[in-house]
């Protein structure tokens, strides 16, 4: 039978025992503890990731900019016994913040391997969240599509052979630099194949026609708008008044746009990131108004100058001036012509030219041209001809004699050397010629 210090000998043992064993539990429960960061932030709590993805590609093509201390991954590690090397979970050597162009087709995710460095076999689970730019909270989506403006979370989960898991975030900004795309064209009916020509108009342009203006974007324009300009001048310049921008005209998108009344239009069209374009076109079905002016020139010629209110293109023979509002050209013959005037739009105006102030000298023998300035008597009548609408005075001198006023068309009589004078507004004609009465001898 026990005595009492054996009892108590026994409750020690027992107590030791205990303590022991409870010493064997605590350490391998600690073997097996995981601990988590919480600070670092987790997906969306309503969804269960649940997709597997293989996203070993190349990230070549990829175009970021990166975040500092955008995300932290959250890493499931356990507490390892004296001895035990820790696994390696190779997810996160990528960076977490990227933007992508919207409608990229060309970025690739970062690889994340389906093997640990040991050759271990890993679960990858990759799931996909999206806020768009007009929403406050991320929803599930099954791939990035990039063909809306917004934020994508991509969530990877990886647990290796050992049963430790790792997750690691990144986000996507979908972003749009590409402002939208403004054309307009003139449509032109062929009755011959009764088909319809498209001729594109640059802006800038100036056309004499309607014209259909189209909006395209990368993404979609949102809206549109267009307003008809009005000029004051303004210290010598033609500046834009705050009337016409305050008479600005929203573009209905849904139906086809054109331009019809004469005058210089402001399209302006916005995506849903905000860039713009600007086109514009002056429609100008107006003909020139043209003045022509007539310069006696000192050298017997005549400054022919024609203004226009307006630009207008070259015309072959005339000098077009810097303002491109006059064209100029120097006659040296009289003479009639019809030129054809065309302003910057393409409208044209026929303007007729009269030269006939230009003095013509002309040498005759028995009524014919002739080139010649020795002449014979015996071969016909001589006479000099004075033509043009300036008035003018024909003197001549024979042989050196004193100046002897001439009438036009009158027969030279007498044997010698003549000198004629031309005097006219037009300046001074000389004129030479040798006439004899010689009997030639063949």
């Amino acid at each position: 039978m026990l005595n009492q210090n054996d009892k108590k000998g026994i409750a020690v043992i027992v107590l030791l025992l205990v303590i022991i064993l409870g010493s064997l539990v605590f350490i391998r429960g600690c073997d097996k503890k995981e601990f988590k960061d919480d600070s670092i932030l987790d997906p969306p709590k309503e969804v269960v990731p649940n997709e597997e993805e293989d996203t070993s590609q190349s990230s070549d093509s990829i175009m970021y900019d990166t975040e500092e201390n955008q995300n932290t991954s959250v890493i499931y590690q356990e507490v390892l016994s004296e001895n035990q090397e820790s696994p390696e979970i190779p997810i996160l050597d990528f960076e977490t913040y990227y933007q992508v162009e919207i409608g990229n087709k060309s970025f690739k995710l970062p690889t994340v391997y389906e093997f640990d460095s040991k050759g271990n076999p890993q679960v990858v689970i990759i799931t996909y969240y999206f806020k768009s730019i007009y929403e406050n909270d991320y929803k599930l989506v099954d791939f990035l599509s990039f063909q809306e403006l917004g934020t994508y979370q991509v969530h990877y989960q990886v647990t290796n052979s050992d049963g430790q898991t790792a997750t690691k975030d990144l986000w996507i900004d979908v972003i749009d630099q590409t402002a939208p795309i403004i054309e307009g064209f003139i449509e032109e009916y062929d009755e011959s194949t009764g088909l319809i020509s498209y001729i594109p108009v640059n802006d800038y342009s100036r056309i004499n026609n309607n014209i259909h203006i189209t909006f395209s974007d990368n993404d979609k324009v949102v809206y549109a708008s267009c307003y008809k300009a009005i000029y004051e001048n303004i210290g010598g310049e033609d500046t834009l008044e705050q009337e016409a921008l305050m008479n600005v005209i929203d573009i209905d998108l849904t139906e086809e746009f054109y331009l019809y009344e004469d005058g210089e239009y402001h399209i302006r069209a916005y995506d849903e990131a905000g860039n713009y374009s600007e086109y514009v076109v002056i429609i100008d079905r107006t003909n020139p108004v043209i003045e022509v002016s007539y310069t006696k020139l000192d050298t017997n010629q005549v400054l022919v100058t024609i203004t226009s209110d307006e630009e207008v293109r070259e015309v072959e023979g005339f000098t077009l001036s810097s303002d491109k509002k006059s064209l100029t050209k120097t006659y040296t013959v009289n003479k009639q012509e019809e030129v054809i005037i065309s302003d910057l739009a393409g409208n044209t105006i026929s303007i007729p030219i009269v030269v006939d102030q230009i003095l013509t000298v002309k040498v005759l023998q028995n009524g014919i041209i002739t080139e010649s300035r020795q002449l014979n008597r015996n071969d016909g009548v001589i006479s000099v001809m004075v033509e043009g609408n300036s008035n003018y005075e024909v003197t001549y001198s024979l042989d050196s004699s004193s100046n002897i006023i001439y009438t036009s068309g009158e027969s030279l009589v007498l044997d010698g050397h003549y000198d004629f004078t031309i005097t006219s507004d037009m300046g001074i004609i000389l004129l030479s010629l040798d006439i004899s009465s010689q009997m030639t001898v063949d």
